[in-house]
């Protein structure tokens, strides 16, 4: 008996994975597998005049970012750079700064200022240390890694 409900436990498992891989919403499964389309890369599809807000807390030998609302504005195209504006807030903290980064994988392409550098190196250090997490192209569907 605990041998049919074993086979019984391991065919609806198999077939929940063939079905949609236990994943939410529309994403790979064996009828629908990633393809190069789900392919993300760091720094591609950003458009001019986008604006992506995050939240950020670091606390840091020079500057504490608690709680603070961090706006990345790629503001503008210049060749193979963006001129980034950062605006960063918190109770304490009001903090404007430009740099440009390379639209290739989103490394610094110009010095930045000292004041202000004490501010983007929290934001260095977490939230674009994505291109140093995904140095390759990794896919970008829903349930992935």
């Amino acid at each position: 008996m605990s041998g049919i409900f074993s086979a019984l436990g391991i065919g609806v498992s198999v077939t929940i994975i063939a079905i949609g891989g236990g994943f939410s919403g529309p994403g790979p499964s064996i009828t629908n597998p990633p393809t190069a389309a789900d392919l993300w890369r760091v720094g591609e599809k950003i458009k001019e005049g986008e604006i992506i807000n995050y939240s950020l807390t670091a606390i840091g030998p020079h500057s504490s970012l608690n709680e603070a609302k961090v706006s990345i504005d790629f503001a503008k195209d210049i060749g193979n750079d963006w001129k980034v504006n950062f605006i960063i807030n918190n109770a304490t903290i009001h903090k404007e700064g430009s740099i440009l980064l390379s639209k290739q994988q989103l490394t610094l392409d110009s010095p930045v200022n000292e004041k202000f550098n004490l501010y983007f190196e929290p934001i260095d250090s977490s939230i674009l240390t994505i291109r140093d997490i995904a140095r390759e192209p990794k896919y970008l569907v829903v349930g992935a890694p």
